[in-house]
């Protein structure tokens, strides 16, 4: 992904970021993951090992749409 991708609402300028995953007083970028999310006894909901995906979000310049892509050179570096 790029960011100089456009809008596909208003076809502003679209910047690339991310949305932070604050667990156990960390932070780490948001991960998707398959399936429907069930909950633990032990934690608040089940994640299989390998913990997904991770997401990055483009929002736009112009009218602050939102949009997400999952793939794996979205990783913290």
């Amino acid at each position: 992904m790029s960011s100089a991708i456009p809008c596909p609402k208003c076809q502003g300028q679209m910047i690339q970021g991310f949305i932070p995953d604050y667990t156990e007083g960390a932070k780490y970028v948001a991960s998707w993951v398959e399936g429907h999310p069930q909950t633990s006894v032990f934690w608040y909901t089940k994640v299989p090992m390998g913990g997904g995906i991770p997401i990055a979000t483009y929002r736009c310049k112009g009218c602050g749409y939102l949009e997400f892509y999952a793939d794996e050179k979205y990783a913290a570096q």
